[in-house]
């Protein structure tokens, strides 16, 4: 009960009145007046399942295509998009990874790395960018956010409509769409690119056609569509994507599924798992190391801070340092993974809903109707809030329980369907979810803006001017992962992001382009700026995070050794997280030079070693340059 005041919360009272009030206006008109009722109830039914399915589809795309289009400004806002964005790029030029040009410590960002095939690769799994990669050719990879939009409607009346077996459960679930339309969170969740909603659509579609499979209403090419659904699911969020098919082919088996409906699931899942394990071998180099385990692996610690599970090496100090020191010293145990699924918990039902208690329907429909069906739906919500429990992260600023949005249309249709018997209160369900949504998009739209506000849309103003040959730099990190093209800009027309040394390396390298720098507000500055002065200036810490690659040198060992990159008085500097004797971290990055190279460090320190001098070895070739920085104890 404790979620039910969550809306109550200190800073929220004029909208939780305004959530509370416009409800109970709502209950009194309709009981008040029940013909009011009676003809909404009868404007839901009247559409057939397919006008009304396709209507709501286009409703959901014309919301979430506002938003994208409006305070987004049609330009990805998290990391986490951004980087989806890079890897449909990339496959759009059917290839994993993008080129680097030389030198390569200009080309290092957050969530990217150096893959075992020399070309720089995204952390996550390839299966949504599969979605994004052929809407990049025709320059609108953000109307994916729209389309991801209509098909969560779609697969949501197609469960609803597997669920039903009377009119009145026929009548609730649409109303569970009505009540979804008004959902900030849904428009948020597609808007920005991000896996969560487009796995939610593959899940709550794959759980649809089980039912029918169940129900033998499905053809015999449901279950290899289903195999489809689930192996996509499974190539875009790895967690997700197991938990989701370990629940559907568990009730399928429990239902005593014939072996052939299971042998064809397995065909459809198996072009995304090759898919996946093709991604994973390019990228990392071994055929089931994830994507995000290599990542991490070199850019935080512990290198194993990023897995599943519990241990006092789960949680990445650099990356999630407060998350890591909740953890205190016994590390990530059952007791904090409680406390994160508390906290998911407690989030979820008003990011969805917009008023938490409207969201406790969902919990009590398996109460109120004691049916089998209810029971077993939100079991399997439970399980997937459960399992994520494995995973340390909680919630995001802004994206508020998006770890969890693939429950979102299965909550809204156990919500409908706890007020099956009580028609009067169900017509209010949407209408309050409307008044609801009024004080969440008003905040939402707000903070959407302000992340927003120093995005730029790099490729859209690099083709607007026009300019084949030139360096186009940026100080915005996130919209440079976005736009970063080198497969359809060529050699001549290179995106950087500012960074000091990469920078200044790229212009003594290609001293024939000019340089142009993008700034906010898409605004285009063009100055002749002189060549730097020969030399080299080579950056360790601009090798963090996707160039960093640390490792034991003695005796031959692949034990890693994670290097961070940190800001001190306004510059970077590189340290490691752990230092001990006879080990050094190994630093590749090519570049070219003539003569002799000196090379020099300033002293550093480190928590488990103490201070410790620092020397470098640089070993030289034609193609590339491996710098080993040794640091002893002092």
């Amino acid at each position: 009960m404790g979620l039910s005041f969550r809306g109550l919360a200190p800073g929220r009272e004029r909208s939780t009145l305004l959530v509370v009030l416009g409800t109970c206006a709502c209950l009194a008109l309709v009981f008040a007046v029940p013909r009011l009722a009676t003809l909404a109830l009868r404007a839901v039914e009247r559409p057939s399942d397919r006008g009304f399915a396709l209507g709501a589809a286009a409703v959901a795309a014309a919301i979430s295509a506002a938003l994208v289009f409006g305070p987004l400004r049609a330009r990805a806002l998290s990391i986490d998009a951004n980087v989806y964005l890079f890897e449909a790029r990339a496959l759009s030029h059917l290839h994993f990874g993008m080129p680097v040009p030389e030198p390569t410590q200009a080309f290092s960002g957050r969530f990217l790395f150096a893959g075992a095939d020399g070309r720089l690769h995204g952390v996550f799994p390839p299966g949504f960018p599969l979605f994004l990669a052929p809407l990049v050719p025709l320059g609108a990879p953000m109307l994916a956010g729209p389309l991801v939009a209509a098909l969560l409607v779609l697969a949501q009346c197609r469960l609803g409509r597997a669920f039903s077996t009377t009119p009145a459960e026929a009548r609730a679930a649409r109303l569970a769409v009505l009540v979804s339309l008004p959902s900030f969170a849904r428009a948020l969740e597609t808007g920005d690119l991000l896996s969560h909603a487009f796995v939610a659509a593959l899940g709550t579609f794959a759980l649809a056609l089980a039912l029918e499979i169940d129900q033998g209403k499905g053809t015999p090419l449901h279950p290899l569509v289903l195999g489809l659904a689930l192996g996509w699911a499974f190539s875009a969020r790895l967690l997700d994507g197991l938990v989701i098919a370990s629940l559907v082919l568990g009730f399928l088996a429990v239902r005593r599924a014939p072996l052939r409906s299971f042998a064809l699931v397995a065909l459809g899942a198996a072009p995304f798992v090759a898919l996946l394990l093709g991604h994973q071998w390019v990228a990392t180099g071994h055929l089931l190391r994830p994507t995000q385990a290599e990542h991490f692996a070199r850019s935080d610690w512990p290198p194993t801070c990023h897995r599943l599970g519990f241990g006092t090496d789960v949680g990445c100090l650099v990356e999630h340092e407060t998350e890591r020191l909740s953890f205190g010293p016994d590390g990530y145990g059952p007791g904090d993974a409680l406390r994160v699924v508390r906290e998911r918990a407690a989030a979820l039902p008003g990011d969805l809903f917009g008023f938490a208690p409207l969201g406790l329907l969902a919990f009590a429909a398996p109460l109120l109707r004691r049916d089998r069906r209810d029971l077993v739906l939100g079991a399997g919500a439970l399980v997937f809030t459960l399992a994520y429990g494995l995973f340390y992260y909680g919630n995001a600023p802004v994206f508020g329980a998006r770890h969890l949005f693939p429950l979102a249309p299965v909550l809204f249709v156990l919500a409908a369907r706890a007020l099956v018997a009580t028609p009067r209160l169900l017509v209010t369900l949407p209408l309050a979810a409307a008044l609801a949504a009024v004080p969440r998009w008003t905040f939402g739209v707000i903070a959407v803006r302000r992340l927003n506000a120093d995005r730029v849309d790099l490729r859209k103003l690099v083709d607007e001017q026009g300019i084949a040959r030139g360096i186009f730099v940026t100080a915005d990190e996130l919209s440079w992962i976005g736009a970063f093209d080198p497969w359809a800009d060529g050699p001549d027309r290179i995106l950087v992001r500012f960074d000091g040394s990469g920078l200044l390396e790229l212009r003594r390298r290609r001293p024939e382009l000019g340089v142009h720098s993008l700034l906010v507000n898409d605004v285009h500055d063009a100055r002749v700026i002189p060549p730097p002065r020969p030399g080299l200036t080579l950056e360790l810490e601009r090798a963090w995070p996707s160039w960093v690659d640390p490792r034991a040198s003695d005796r031959g060992s692949s034990t890693r050794r994670s290097a961070a990159a940190s800001t001190r008085a306004g510059t970077r500097a590189w340290s490691c997280s752990r230092w001990s004797p006879a080990r050094a971290c190994r630093s590749p990055s090519r570049w070219r030079a003539r003569g002799r190279t000196p090379s020099g460090s300033t002293a550093s320190s480190g928590p488990t070693s103490g201070p410790s001098p620092c020397s470098s070895t640089v070993r030289r070739s034609s193609t590339s340059t491996d710098t080993r920085p040794r640091c002893r104890r002092g």
